[in-house]
């Protein structure tokens, strides 16, 4: 049985675990923490590395060998070479050019024979949703993760596909063009935020939106219906019967709000010619930090 140490690196938090090679998590490995994206390039490795470091006390508690370290975290990143390339998006600016995987070898003295993997948060999350859920049926599968951005991917046979038929560059269907801009611009929790602020002058969560869409509040309604529509509409007419695609999975933080906006993407998509389900992922949770890791377990 292999142990991989997994992170999930996002703006706000930092979660980690250590992954067996059948999905679970070693018995009291996981940890979330909260992390300030906006802070110094030491406050952040220092963040970055403190669950790692807490991973190797677990493992060495039990005697058990680490066989590598699994991040996954957004880009733009160099992912072979774990330098990050993010900047001008509001977070991790501070760490610009470094790399991460040099000061993880470095700060916490591990042989090159110790692997460490770095990968798109929208892969990652993917990758393990399909990999450690019942989706056997369906051979060719996109997937969502809707939040502050729409991150995706293509899954065929279970592994990430970035290039071929019906596949955008990376695999990025938000970064498409659209209107006056890209897809992403007129369907993520920005772009909603903004909307209802403009409609109400009011400032709120996509949570309390979903609240308030369940109470018939026609304006938050109204917004998930024009995110769905849009969404909808544009795969229609992209990707979807070009990948000859079976199932499509939604993720993130506004998939728990799916039951606002499924019905009008399955609606748009009802004669797509290969597709069998639409659906809500089933662990929202814990998908990224298992598919972080079933990328070293498929390398090995």
């Amino acid at each position: 049985m292999k142990n991989i140490i997994a992170l999930d690196i996002g703006g706000t938090s930092i979660k980690s675990a250590i992954i067996k090679s059948d999905g679970s998590f070693l018995e009291n490995s996981y940890k979330i923490s909260e992390i300030d994206s906006n802070q110094n390039k030491d406050y952040i490795i220092d963040k970055f590395i403190f669950p790692i470091k807490q991973s190797i006390q677990h493992l060495n508690k039990y005697k058990i060998n680490l066989d590598g370290i699994a991040i996954s975290i957004c880009g733009p990143f160099n992912y072979e070479k774990g330098i990050s390339l993010i900047k001008n998006l509001d977070k991790y600016e501070s760490i610009y050019n470094v790399n991460i995987k040099k000061v993880f070898r470095e700060r916490l003295f591990l042989p090159n024979k110790i692997p460490i993997v770095f990968d798109p948060d929208a892969w990652s999350f993917g990758r393990g949703e399909v990999n450690f859920n019942n989706y056997e049926n369906y051979n060719k599968i996109i997937v969502f993760t809707i939040g502050t951005g729409i991150g995706s991917c293509f899954i065929e046979n279970k592994k990430i596909v970035s290039e071929g038929k019906g596949i955008p560059w990376f695999g990025w269907v938000s970064g498409q063009k659209y209107k006056d801009g890209i897809l992403n611009d007129y369907t993520s929790s920005i772009f909603m935020k903004k909307k209802y602020f403009e409609i109400t002058k009011e400032n709120i969560t996509i949570k309390s939106m979903a609240e308030r869409a369940r109470k018939n509040d026609k304006n938050a309604r109204a917004i998930f219906d024009e995110m769905g529509n849009t969404l909808g509409s544009f795969l229609k007419e992209n990707f979807v019967d070009e990948f000859e695609t079976n199932c499509i999975i939604f993720g993130g933080q506004i998939s728990m709000a799916s039951d606002l906006f499924i019905d009008k993407i399955q609606y748009h998509l009802q004669k797509c010619k290969y597709l069998k389900k639409i659906t809500k992922a089933k662990d929202i949770q814990f998908a990224a930090l298992k598919g972080a890791a079933q990328l070293l377990f498929e390398k090995n």
